[in-house]
């Protein structure tokens, strides 16, 4: 798409909405995450002033590629190691304990050409949080039926529900 706004702005909303095309998007998120509240206000003071000719911003993506590539070995190996496959509401799903908030890149390792959708699930000390996801090449399926389904909801793509711990033993029990 050809825009006319500051690369900032354009990498951070291709991220928001799930456009992440340009992979300077997602390497633009880690390294926002690791400024500090001065390193942020500098960024985005060089980058509204034209200052030093986008160089902050290129100084931030790189550091971002770097703990992106750090965090995906990480993420990869513990999928593929824990990840198991379950079939649930006509779908087979690569399952995963993620342990934390997160995204699909958790399970990233652990995704099989047979798996059609994520199921990503963290116990977070009174609940279930189930996330769906897109399984690559599977964009078709419109997950949020399924979190509509148990009381959540979101895109397509992505979405969640709460379940019990009962509940999720009987889905990845099955």
């Amino acid at each position: 798409r050809t825009v006319d706004e500051p690369e900032l702005l354009r990498l951070a909303g291709e991220y928001d909405v799930w456009d992440h095309r340009d992979p300077d998007a997602k390497a633009l998120q880690f390294g926002l995450r690791a400024l500090d509240e001065s390193g942020f206000h500098t960024l985005v003071a060089t980058e509204f002033s034209g200052g030093y000719g986008g160089m902050a911003l290129k100084l931030v993506i790189k550091q971002g590629v770097t703990i992106k590539s750090y965090c995906d070995r990480q993420n990869d190996e513990y999928s593929a190691a824990y990840s198991h496959t379950i079939k649930w509401e006509g779908l087979t799903f690569c399952a995963l304990n993620i342990g934390q908030r997160g995204n699909s890149d958790l399970l990233r390792g652990g995704i099989k050409p047979e798996h059609e959708a994520l199921f990503a699930w963290r116990w977070d000390g009174k609940s279930v949080m189930v996330s769906l996801y897109h399984a690559p090449g599977q964009e078709h399926r419109d997950l949020s039926v399924i979190a509509t389904k148990y009381g959540g909801g979101g895109h397509r793509g992505a979405c969640g529900f709460r379940i019990s711990l009962t509940q999720l033993t009987e889905i990845i029990g099955k």
